[in-house]
């Protein structure tokens, strides 16, 4: 089990809060890893993302074989978005005005991008 959902970090940490919400803890944060990326972000991303995508990717999967996803809401989220456009140092800033979030599980409708963002993902959009 620890090699499907990876032996970084990350993984090990997503398999732990797995194992926490079997055992009907209610709600379980994960982090990992420093996300302030205001300069090299490309590479740093490269670095990262892997082993999120895997980790996260096998705690849906391991969620839903053991019937819990319908029960239990995955929300992958930071306290701020990042400004559409890179900086001179070649990473992003804060930026409060739009970003997005993954949600998973929990008895949601998948599929869905909910709200819009103008052309530079900068501003949102009100709604018609």
């Amino acid at each position: 089990m620890r090699e499907r959902y990876g032996r970084a970090v990350m993984g090990q940490r997503l398999l732990l809060a797995r194992r926490l919400i079997e055992a009907d803890f209610p709600f379980v944060t994960v982090s990992a890893y420093e996300w302030d990326d205001h300069r090299n972000l490309v590479p740093r991303l490269r670095e990262k993302l892997p082993d999120v995508d895997r980790g996260l990717a096998t705690l849906v999967e391991d969620l839903d074989l053991r019937g819990l996803l319908e029960t239990t809401m995955v929300v992958v989220a930071g306290e701020f978005g990042r400004t559409p456009a890179f900086n001179e140092n070649a990473g992003r800033d804060h930026w409060a005005n739009a970003f997005s979030g993954v949600v998973a599980g929990g008895g949601i409708v998948g599929g869905q991008v909910i709200g819009k963002t103008d052309q530079r993902a900068a501003e949102p959009v009100p709604a018609r």
